[in-house]
């Protein structure tokens, strides 16, 4: 009964977690592309958010799911690599790279106009690197401080450079400022206990002591170890 409801806590704990992780990703992410310009449908951000997400969560879940995911990732870039330059295509791939590269520094300085094509490119791009940073601060190692630090960051050039601000995005980021510190009490007040040392643990085989030893297993002391 004990085990039942710590995995439903378990269960519940991570779906606030996806939840905010989501959340965030996608303030972030519409923070940025209102700014650019881009066109983009919600519900298609929201999904591809979720998605990639939910692959974090499979490939991040433990280190062989990890190597297994890396050396996929080399055996698919390897096999691309090799059909590239056997097609005679490797070169104009690296163009067309190139091309993407610059269109974007060139829009964002405002020396460019707007592409489809790269604009759907780009918005894929971000949505897959902040889902990422977001898991990884939120689920994976949790820390309120980055995840304040990367939203002010975003918020502030834009405000300091004068490009359009969405304010329903830094309304959102402030509520998300709200339940992540509320994460952050709950996190350290769970995860962060002062250290309880058991008057009975035996710190030292070849320390011999005079005292009496009380049996009673529930006694505990805030001493530090070394002292008493």
């Amino acid at each position: 009964m004990l085990n039942s409801n710590y995995k439903k806590d378990e269960i519940f704990s991570y779906v606030i977690d996806f939840a905010l992780t989501v959340m965030v990703s996608f303030n972030i992410v519409y923070a940025i592309i209102f700014t650019l310009g881009f066109e983009f449908h919600f519900i298609s951000i929201i999904l591809l958010i979720v998605i990639s997400v939910f692959l974090y969560s499979i490939i991040l879940y433990n280190k062989l799911t990890l190597i297994i995911t890396a050396a996929s990732i080399v055996i698919f870039t390897s096999s691309l690599f090799i059909y590239l330059k056997y097609s005679m295509t490797i070169s104009q791939t690296i163009k067309n790279f190139l091309d993407f590269l610059y269109w974007n520094i060139d829009y964002i300085l405002g020396y460019d106009v707007i592409n489809i094509n790269y604009q759907y490119y780009t918005i894929i791009i971000l949505v897959l690197l902040v889902s990422l940073l977001s898991y990884i601060f939120t689920i994976k190692h949790f820390n309120f401080y980055v995840i304040i630090a990367g939203g002010i960051l975003v918020f502030t050039t834009q405000w300091i450079m004068g490009y359009n601000m969405s304010f329903t995005a830094f309304y959102l980021f402030v509520f998300l400022l709200i339940l992540y510190y509320f994460k952050h009490v709950y996190y350290y007040k769970t995860c962060n206990k002062p250290m309880y040392t058991n008057r009975n643990t035996k710190t030292n085989k070849n320390t011999k002591t005079n005292k009496n030893i009380n049996n009673d297993d529930d006694t505990i002391d805030f001493a530090g170890p070394g002292i008493f």
